[in-house]
């Protein structure tokens, strides 16, 4: 159990520290060696092999690793380290944020100190944008939130900085984001169940969208992540249904409910949530089905008024018509 422990140790920094679709590694106990691939479905074991007396399996395991490309290793090739001048880029906006914060020109985000942590690599990763198929980079370093478990969905969320030129950075709906030079948004990024009926999330916000939906978070970007050769990144657990896809997308940076400065602020954000989850009710049937004091944020960026809330995570949302008609009659 001790050794079991520390494997999932081993992997839960691996997966938080290296942006990976899987894990390959070997165990060694005594005499015997097991060769082991970990990805967010689960684990493949192989059977256990004495190698005293059969030393050429790991020769062969070492020399078939080392002709292994990174992605074959396991790295997820839409996410590359970041370049000297756009390390600096993310740098300079976060510190620009912090000293806006400092001259009470912005509003105090608990989790903006904490993306620049020295101990976390700068990285820039792809998004899809499922309306238009552009692929848009993002600049993130360490996560604001995450998953502490290696199984299942994994989600991540970060403070990223846009790199692509304001002229392109739309919603998916084609409205132009408010102009903010060197902006600052939120990357989620988790593996959702695949193959499932549930619609993606990016395609549901597009959804609200034009339903005209009020208090949803902009969303700039988001889809499915795809490999080089434009297959989907997904697990390959051999249970289907233990599989998992991986789903990226970019929205505006929300601020969560502790951040309100008054009881003014909380009850009108709260009441701005609330007429977000009634809205897609009425005009969409569709159920939010995971509200949350995580889910529920302020907006101050709200057309220069007072601060207004946002109805965020439609990840697992249902729509209720579409659901029952493909239950057997």
């Amino acid at each position: 159990r001790k050794a079991l422990q520390d494997i999932e140790s081993y992997c839960t920094l691996q997966f938080s520290r290296q942006h990976r679709t899987s894990i390959l590694f070997l165990c060694v106990f005594g005499r015997y060696v097991r060769f082991i691939r970990i990805d967010r479905s689960g684990a493949v074991v192989s059977e256990a092999t004495n190698y005293i007396e059969n030393p050429r399996i790991l020769a062969q395991f070492f020399w078939k690793y080392s002709h292994l490309s990174s992605v074959e290793r396991g790295f997820d090739p839409t996410v590359v380290p970041a370049s000297v001048e756009e390390c600096q880029l993310l740098t300079r906006a976060v510190r620009q944020y912090m000293r806006a914060v400092d001259e009470q020109t912005a509003r105090f985000h608990p989790s903006m100190e904490c993306t620049l942590a020295n101990d976390y690599p700068i990285y820039k990763a792809t998004v899809p944008n499922c309306d238009t198929g552009e692929d848009h980079h993002y600049l993130i370093q360490k996560p604001c939130s995450e998953s502490k478990y290696v199984l299942g969905r994994a989600t991540r969320g970060y403070i990223a900085l846009a790199l692509n030129d304001t002229a392109r950075h739309k919603t998916i709906s084609g409205v132009e984001p408010p102009a903010h030079p060197n902006r600052l948004v939120f990357l989620k990024d988790y593996w959702r169940k695949y193959p499932t009926d549930m619609q993606k999330e990016a395609e549901v916000y597009k959804d609200l969208e034009d339903l005209h939906v009020p208090h949803l978070p902009q969303l700039f970007g988001g889809g499915d992540v795809m490999t080089s050769d434009a297959y989907l990144q997904s697990t390959q657990s051999p249970n289907p249904l233990d599989r998992y896809a991986h789903h990226r997308l970019v929205q505006q940076l929300g601020f969560p409910l502790k951040s309100a400065k008054d009881a003014k602020e909380l009850v009108q954000v709260i009441r701005d949530a609330l007429e977000g989850l009634i809205s897609a009710w009425v005009r969409g049937r569709r159920l939010h089905r995971d509200i949350s004091y995580n889910n529920i944020l302020l907006n101050p960026d709200a057309c220069g008024g007072p601060v207004r809330g946002l109805l965020n995570d439609w990840d697992i949302s249902l729509d209720v018509p579409a659901a029952r008609a493909k239950i057997p009659k």
